[in-house]
């Protein structure tokens, strides 16, 4: 991973860090909103965040570090 920032997130993460958490999410919360609005609209756009950031949570582990969090 070319990111090192990242890579230390990811580790705090891993280790089911909460304040690693509230950081992830501060950091892209808006950026999610910005792009679910975009394709779905206002009405489901909380909802498509929502199932976005359980998919993050669930799917860690099997982040192989290619790219940047960020993506």
């Amino acid at each position: 991973m070319d990111y090192p920032a990242d890579q230390a997130l990811l580790t705090r993460l891993r280790a089911g860090e909460q304040k690693a958490y509230r950081e992830l999410v501060a950091t892209y919360q808006g950026a999610m909103r910005a792009v679910a609005f975009a394709i779905v609209g206002s009405r489901n756009s909380d909802e498509v965040v929502q199932d976005a950031w359980l998919a993050v949570v669930r799917n860690l582990d099997g982040f192989q570090g290619r790219s940047s969090l960020k993506t």
